[in-house]
């Protein structure tokens, strides 16, 4: 392959193919193909089992196992479908207005702590240290730094120093500007702070308010999602013209399960998992219905297999393919969990994406040991 090739050169001294980077899987595939003398594909083998990225099982191409192909969530866009991404529906908007711009005391306080005050005596002929309780230095007390800025461009700094590094991109300046304004005046005249105390604390200041607005970001995105599901329902598909393919070829957790064999992992390489994990997988393992399973990968980069959150990515425990072919998304929880607001909004997005497959998939919450949950959702 061209792609292969620019980045090869040929090793007399060794009689070996050197390249400058780690092969694609794709390409190594396309090189095998393209050869058709034994000897040749033997050789390109090799040269994967050694040169393949790290943490790859090492097996000749044609030994690895038969990828799972998982049908993706998909939206109808124009009459054509698109992937679901919610960070990208045109219904999301930041909309800043709604994000409450006032700090209390707890969010960003009014004092700042320097250290710790103690006095020592003498008593007796041993040196006695008696703490005196917090020091702390008040607003009014605090000279210097700051008297020389206003308020715009404390805003300014503020707007500049959120959206460094490419954060939060898809907010406009015509948009955070004027809801800093209002958080900067809301402290100054809201709360009665003196503006070069609120100076001096500006780098608390933005982490206090980068972790606000993600928030709220994350909230809208949610809505967003949310008000399409409520009023397109049938725009959204479980689509296998978008699969993806989850093979062994890709496949490298970070951690590997050191545990008993199981029967029926479809991989070689088994991903680490907990104690009530590994209970789980063992059910799975054992369950008749079941053809074959893989503890999924907990990154796209390891091969792992996502459903697209509100903003983020939710990876699920297991993938399950049934006798009949139908494929599985198993969760395990365990109960104290369960119940957070963005574990059961995992628990929504993989029930979509089972309601909408047309019968040909399943998703299965499990939550403390309730296997009886996990029998019904494996059955034939």
């Amino acid at each position: 392959p061209p792609s292969l090739a620019r980045r090869a050169r040929w090793d007399a001294d060794s009689h070996r193919l050197v390249l400058s980077d780690l092969p694609n899987r794709v390409e190594i595939e396309a090189l095998r193909n393209a050869v058709s003398d034994a000897h040749d594909r033997t050789a390109v083998d090799a040269f994967w089992r050694r040169e393949r990225p790290l943490g790859i099982a090492a097996k000749n191409l044609d030994d690895y196992a038969q990828p799972f192909r998982l049908p993706r969530l998909t939206v109808a866009v124009g009459g054509a479908r698109a992937l679901l991404e919610p960070e990208e529906l045109e219904t999301f908007s930041w909309d800043l207005n709604r994000c409450e711009p006032g700090l209390n005391e707890s969010e960003f306080s009014s004092e700042l702590r320097v250290g710790a005050a103690a006095t020592i005596d003498l008593d007796g002929e041993a040196l006695v240290t008696r703490q005196e309780g917090d020091v702390r230095l008040r607003q009014l007390e605090l000279v210097g730094e700051g008297d020389d800025w206003d308020e715009h461009e404390l805003t300014r700094w503020l707007d500049a120093e959120m959206h460094r590094g490419g954060s939060f991109q898809g907010l406009a300046l015509a948009e955070s500007q004027p809801w800093l304004r209002r958080v900067v005046a809301g402290l100054v005249s809201g709360r009665g702070m003196q503006l070069p105390f609120v100076v001096r604390r500006r780098h608390s200041l933005a982490e206090v308010l980068r972790v606000k607005v993600a928030d709220h970001g994350r909230r809208q995105v949610r809505d967003a999602m949310n008000l399409l599901i409520q009023e397109e329902p049938a725009s959204i598909l479980t689509s296998g013209e978008f699969a993806f393919s989850v093979a062994e070829q890709d496949y490298a957790p970070t951690e590997l399960f050191e545990g008993h064999h199981f029967r029926k992992h479809a991989f070689t390489l088994v991903g680490a998992m907990n104690g009530e994990e590994s209970e789980c997988a063992t059910r799975i393992d054992q369950h008749p219905n079941v053809a074959r399973w893989l503890r999924n990968a907990e990154r796209a980069t390891q091969g792992g297999f996502h459903l697209p959150l509100a903003p983020g990515k939710f990876f699920p425990d297991f993938i399950v393919e049934l006798l009949d072919g139908r494929l599985v998304l198993v969760e395990y929880k365990m109960g104290k969990m369960a119940n957070a607001p963005d574990e059961l909004h995992k628990k929504e997005v993989g029930e979509l994406w089972a309601s909408r497959s047309g019968g040909k998939a399943r998703f299965v919450w499990v939550v403390g040991k309730n296997w009886r949950a996990l029998d019904e959702g494996l059955r034939a």
